[in-house]
């Protein structure tokens, strides 16, 4: 999923916050966004109600049903809901949907005169230079202040990744000193990390990554490699994903 770098300050966003009189009003937009991906699908039967619980919104459910509506993020017929450009904008993630619904994506060719030869990857620091798109969010740029009152928790931090990726990923279970101690660590590294609102941004992107999800190719053992939560959360991974080293394509 991508996240431009100018979002939190698109006049869609902006209005967004003003009609709502909420600063964290944009996480609404990510978290519904996060759907799409999850469902692999940017049109479904939905109330407003549900919008409301999708996006853990606080307020009523109508004005933010409304305000999505006019700030034109979606548009609505009866409880159809389309997730406005969501499609267009994400559409190398669409195509690799849809090219696995055909069974898989084209083979490449392979250069005659650089043969490339499979020992498997490695288990715990794979290395691949795909691009994930978080170049493009920009997370730990100054330019990119997630809209969400600082100061986040390990538990919250642990917590956003269980709802984000314990679909695809196995889920944590135990909070344990070595954790808390890593979370507070990536925290300390830079201040924007103390903000729910960038744990989501960064767990989002991911979900987005086939390698990084499970679907990436097989190793040696016939299974494919994916990330764990202490695997995402230390320091020289965590730099590697933001710089965009394990993308899908």
């Amino acid at each position: 999923m991508i996240v431009d770098p100018d979002f939190l300050d698109h006049w869609k966003t902006t209005m967004l916050c003003d009609i709502l009189s909420d600063q964290s009003a944009p996480l609404c937009v990510i978290r519904l966004w996060g759907h799409c991906q999850q469902r692999r699908d940017w049109k479904f039967d939905i109330p407003a109600r549900g919008i409301k619980a999708l996006c853990k919104y606080n307020g009523n459910a109508e004005d933010l049903d409304q305000a999505l509506q006019e700030c034109e993020f979606i548009s609505r017929s009866g409880d159809s809901v389309t997730v406005i450009g969501w499609d267009e904008h994400n559409a190398t993630l669409v195509a690799n949907w849809n090219n696995g619904k055909k069974g898989g994506r084209p083979k490449k060719t392979k250069p005659m005169d650089n043969p490339s030869i499979t020992h498997g990857l490695p288990m715990d620091n794979p290395s691949r230079t795909d691009k994930i798109g978080l170049d493009k969010i920009g997370l730990d740029k100054d330019t990119i202040q997630p809209d969400k009152p600082a100061g986040v928790l390990p538990d919250e931090v642990v917590k956003i990744f269980n709802e984000t990726l314990g679909h695809v990923l196995p889920k944590v279970k135990v909070m344990t000193k070595a954790r808390k101690s890593a979370i507070t660590a990536r925290i300390k590294e830079n201040p924007k990390r103390n903000n729910a609102g960038w744990w989501i941004l960064y767990f989002e992107a991911v979900g987005s990554s086939d390698f990084l999800t499970g679907q990436g190719p097989a190793r040696l053992n016939g299974i494919p490699w994916s990330a764990k939560f202490d695997w995402l959360i230390n320091q020289n991974n965590l730099t590697k994903v933001i710089e965009g080293n394990y993308g899908t394509d």
